[in-house]
């Protein structure tokens, strides 16, 4: 008998202790970012994910993941994610042998996937179909089982999948091995081998060579199957893989008992005994006790066959493996008969029936729960296709009353739409004409407004006019007058001989000229300030803050960021006139200690700021001010398509800032 080694099984044994170590550390990482997150798609994906890692550690947490992400699907719009929450949970339900619900959730995910027409659709597609294979695999429906894994095997090939092919190429494999078509069984294991050995994937070479010796084993081509032995054997010193070593001496003393070497086959099992001891595998170490107890009695060594064959019974017994149990009872049977034991021999081949009988009634129960399973599940899918074919029924008879229904529907809709369309016409005129009347509404609106703003234009450059004229004339006229008293007063101070009383009196008349023609010039520059004429808003600004300055207690700062650069004179009067009156403001009645003014200059746009940090004032009261001064900065920011913006609190002083755009 040649010993089958559970590659598969020990890898996941493996796979889930290790992934059983922080499982619950993962779970709840992933469960926190499903939490937090209400992005539909990753909630399916953290919940598939989480499905699948708790499958085989907490099912009822597993249940949970796949139910809530079932009822996410109902709901969530990225179809992939749809899919691959159908496609988990076919897994799920094929893992807990619902096969009904299986099927359902592997049908829904084979549908979404083909209609999503990407490389993910497709690679999803090829995945679902090699689950629902394995589903197929458990009815042994091996026709569709093929049909599924050949869908899948394109797909896989051309997106060099490696891990998915292989397994493909290994099921398809084992199918024809048990439909008994040698030549594509080998055919497909020659294929594993190959892609193994191409990606260097130590396990799935492995697990290949071991399965084509068993292959050539069993059609008695015992060289080929050495062959294949002798790889594996190779691979797994290499690997110090002990446990599969182990399986592969035990192999080769099967051939090597086949070709009736007892002594050769004796000393591979003992060699295998001797590697599944380093391995402590307790089901590799009671065959081994089996192997080697069946040689040693083949080669007519009976005591030490009896003492090998008695500690596997005991080893058996003890770990409950009950297939070895029996077969070394047998061996012992034959081996006391042989050594004219009878009654012992009667003892063991009693003890050899019972237990046989045991394991067939247990196969049976298996076997028949198995069957029932099958049944269910077949029986359950007859009821979703008879549910199906009345619900498609009910879909016509419904579909029908729809008709009548959208026919007298479309009647009304029309007498309806006939009295809308006739209400909408007059309805529509009437809006017509009163959009008419507000368009026209509206014009005269504009039209009384640019009469406004032109006259309020025409009266502020009119103002600006007569203000320069009088500036002029007081200066060159009354200034120059001025100008030439004092200097005839000056000249006539040393031409007479008067008392000192009068000579006091004459230089406080002079005194008083000097003040005279000092205030008449500022009053002409404040008119109309010269430096504004020649050098700009900058120059002119920074001339009044100074003059301010040497009046007044208060500090006046004045800051300027930018370039420098000449504008139009009515939009640099009309600036110069806003910040006069904002500083007259300011001094009159913030009462603060200092005023800022600053001036910066872009490319696109021009901006004003003057800041206090005086008492401050509600800029509601502005609304309702009947002075012109207010009245007069707005009408000129306006003018110019300005913007005024104005912030202030009782005792958080005041900041006005204002912006045109050049």
């Amino acid at each position: 008998m040649k010993r089958k080694f559970p590659i598969l099984i020990v890898f996941l044994t493996i796979a889930l202790s290790y992934s059983a170590i922080g499982q619950d550390t993962y779970i709840n990482s992933l469960n926190s970012i499903y939490t937090k997150t209400t992005d539909d798609s990753l909630q399916l994906e953290l919940l598939g994910v989480m499905c699948f890692h708790t499958m085989t550690i907490d099912s009822l947490k597993s249940a949970a993941f796949c139910q809530k992400g079932l009822d996410l699907c109902k709901k969530a719009e990225n179809k992939y994610a749809v899919a691959n929450m159908y496609r988990t949970a076919g897994i799920f339900y094929n893992y807990f042998s619902d096969y009904s619900n299986a099927e359902i959730n592997y049908t829904k995910a084979l549908k979404l996937f083909r209609s999503i027409n990407t490389e993910n659709g497709r690679i999803g597609y090829a995945k679902t179909c090699y689950n629902f294979g394995l589903y197929y695999n458990y009815f042994a429906d091996y026709t569709k089982e093929l049909e599924m894994y050949n869908q899948a095997i394109p797909t896989f090939e051309k997106h060099k999948i490696d891990n998915f092919t292989i397994a493909v190429y290994n099921r398809i494999a084992n199918i024809y091995g048990v439909i008994g078509d040698f030549e594509n069984e080998k055919k497909y294991k020659r294929k594993l081998i190959a892609l193994a050995s191409s990606i260097s994937d130590s396990y799935s070479l492995k697990q290949a060579y071991l399965a084509m010796g068993d292959l050539y084993s069993e059609k008695s081509m015992y060289d080929s199957a050495c062959y294949y032995f002798d790889k594996l054997k190779m691979i797994c010193e290499k690997d110090t893989d002990y446990e599969v070593l182990s399986t592969c001496y035990s192999n080769i003393a099967f051939l090597e008992n086949q070709r009736n070497n007892n002594s050769k086959a004796l000393i591979f099992a003992l060699k295998a005994f001797d590697y599944t001891k380093m391995n402590i595998n307790k089901n590799s170490e009671a065959y081994c006790y089996y192997q080697t107890g069946l040689y040693y009695f083949k080669m007519k060594r009976i005591s030490t066959a009896r003492d090998t064959l008695l500690s596997g019974l005991a080893h058996s017994r003890k770990y409950k493996f009950k297939e070895y149990e029996r077969k070394i009872i047998d061996v012992l049977a034959e081996l006391e008969s042989v050594s004219g034991n009878y009654k012992l021999a009667f003892d063991y081949k009693t003890q050899y029936e019972i237990l046989y009988q045991d394991m067939m009634n247990e196969e049976k129960q298996k076997q028949l729960s198995n069957f029932e399973i099958k049944y269910k599940t077949k029986e359950q899918s007859e009821k979703i296709k008879e549910l199906e074919y009345q619900r498609q029924i009910d879909n016509i008879k419904l579909q029908k009353r729809m008709l009548a229904l959208y026919a007298l529907s479309a009647l009304a809709l029309s007498m309806l739409a006939a009295a809308f369309f006739i209400y909408k016409y007059y309805t529509k005129k009437r809006q017509l004409a009163f959009k008419e009347l507000e368009l026209q509404q509206q014009k005269f609106e504009k039209l009384q407004k640019e009469n406004q703003l032109t006259a309020t234009q025409s009266a502020l450059r009119g103002e600006e006019s007569e203000r320069h004229r009088i500036a002029k004339e007081l200066h060159d006229g009354l200034g120059g007058l001025l100008s030439g008293i004092k200097l005839t007063l000056t000249g006539m101070r040393g031409n007479y001989i008067v008392s000192q009383e009068s000579v006091n009196q004459f230089d406080r008349a002079i005194r008083l000229m000097d003040e005279s023609i000092q205030e008449l010039r500022s009053v002409a520059h404040n008119m109309m300030p010269e430096a504004l004429l020649k050098f700009g808003l900058k120059d002119a600004l920074s001339d009044f803050c100074d003059n301010l300055n040497h009046t007044n207690e208060i500090n006046i700062v004045f800051a300027f960021f930018g370039t420098e650069k000449r504008y139009d004179k009515n939009f640099e009067i009309n600036v110069y006139r806003i910040v006069q009156e904002l500083m007259n403001n300011a001094l009159k009645y913030a009462q603060a200690s200092e005023i800022i003014v600053q001036m910066i200059v872009e490319e696109s746009r021009y901006h004003l700021t003057v800041q206090d940090n005086g008492i401050g004032f509600d800029p509601e009261i502005l609304k309702h001010s009947k002075g012109n001064g207010f009245a007069n900065v707005q009408s000129r920011v306006s003018m110019n398509n300005g913007r005024i913006d104005i912030i202030s609190k009782k005792g958080n002083g005041t900041e006005i800032s204002i912006e045109f755009d050049i």
